[in-house]
């Protein structure tokens, strides 16, 4: 997860790719999605064992962030920080509440914890410290907690899905950039990536009980639970690699010069899939009296990113004061192909 420029407007943006006459699967971790970096960067789906490689869309911003919604059908991706016309607002991570739809963010060069319902209604600021930086965040809805990482404040904690009650779990005494973090609720164990340390790393959901599992600096970080797995897109070995979930038996699983960023797990590689787009852009910005934040929004239908046909709409929501006016980040969805 990286942190890309500075934040005063959030957008989110719908892009959906509808699949003709090709069923969806039911199961949730068949298939690695993930983003590339590399020029024209991408959203590309692999299988697990490295076979059936796929782009599913060019044309993104790089170092995008994944979350997929299995059940809708849906992949949400970041757009963050290198379109400078407009996304220098950043989206540092996104996660999904699919029970309760909704999207929990981090945004800005503020790294606020924010969350909104997946139809943009009820806006909602959680959590902001001028002495953090909040990177990367997960959920264990059945606890009803966010976990986070703090690169600023060199540690890891906790906090009530409505922002209260904030916990510090693990505080480093070293510097750290936790890139992500992931969460083995049953299993009672915590995953995190540090590109400084150069480590993978878990704890007990507590906090104690650190282990150093693999030296690789993943970007993003996926738990296979079924097969006992995690996976991660390394730059130090250009591609997709994994391992079990205690650091043994590493293995190159894509070799990609594409440069993976962010990663998820989806349904399988559907192979010769026919599909068409269909595009929603929801803006969060400031209000011209600096009172409220407006979403607007806009749709349009056609090839991926041709066409656009704005209409808006809006829906104010109180204004922070920590959120200072600037271009927007985005987050996009796709339909599962």
């Amino acid at each position: 997860m990286r942190r890309l420029g500075t934040l005063g407007v959030v957008s989110l943006a719908i892009l959906s790719l509808l699949l003709e006459g090709t069923a969806k699967s039911a199961a949730g971790a068949e298939a690695i999605y993930f983003t590339t970096s590399n020029f024209p960067a991408s959203i590309q789906r692999v299988n697990k064992d490295g076979s059936g490689l796929q782009t599913l869309l060019t044309g993104v911003n790089a170092q995008s962030n994944l979350a997929i919604d299995v059940n809708a059908g849906k992949i949400y991706y970041s757009q963050s920080g290198m379109d400078i016309s407009k996304a220098q607002g950043p989206i540092s991570d996104i996660e999904l509440d699919t029970d309760s739809k909704k999207l929990y963010l981090i945004a800005g060069s503020n790294e606020t914890i924010v969350r909104m319902n997946l139809d943009s209604s009820n806006f909602e600021f959680l959590l902001s410290d001028s002495n953090s930086r909040f990177i990367a965040l997960t959920l264990d809805l059945i606890s009803e907690k966010i976990y986070f990482t703090d690169t600023l404040g060199n540690r890891i904690g906790r906090v009530n899905l409505d922002g209260s009650n904030i916990e510090t779990l693990i505080q480093f005494d070293v510097n750290v950039d936790l890139n992500d973090i992931k969460l083995d609720v049953a299993g009672g164990k915590m995953y995190w990536t540090d590109q400084l340390t150069n480590k993978i790393q878990r704890a007990n959901l507590d906090g104690t009980g650190i282990e150093d599992l693999v030296n690789d600096s993943g970007r993003s970080l996926a738990l296979d639970l079924a097969a006992g797995k995690m996976y991660w897109p390394s730059p130090v070995f250009g591609g997709i690699r994994r391992a079990n979930l205690d650091g043994s038996d590493v293995e190159l699983v894509l070799a990609s010069s594409a440069d993976p960023f962010g990663l998820a797990f989806g349904p399988a590689f559907v192979p010769f899939a026919v599909f068409t787009a269909t595009q929603v852009e929801l803006a969060l910005g400031p209000r011209a009296n600096d009172d409220a934040f407006t979403i607007e929004a806009t749709f349009s239908l056609g090839a991926a990113s041709n066409g656009i046909n704005p209409a808006d709409s809006s829906v104010s929501c109180p204004r922070q004061p920590r959120m200072q006016p600037s271009r927007p980040g985005r987050v996009k969805v796709l339909d599962i192909p």
